[in-house]
């Protein structure tokens, strides 16, 4: 598992990482197409 590897703050910490990005990507997306694509990542990280 991933949080017995790299520790639980950690992973918290990507996730948080990620969904930020994805958040600020989509607000700087010019057509449906790429929110759509961003907001699969922003609701990877959500989990």
């Amino acid at each position: 598992m991933d949080v017995r590897r790299f520790g639980t703050r950690r992973i918290y910490l990507a996730w948080i990482v990620t969904f930020t990005l994805g958040s600020a990507l989509c607000g700087l997306a010019t057509s449906t197409g790429e929110l759509v694509i961003l907001r699969v990542i922003q609701r990877s990280a959500a989990g």
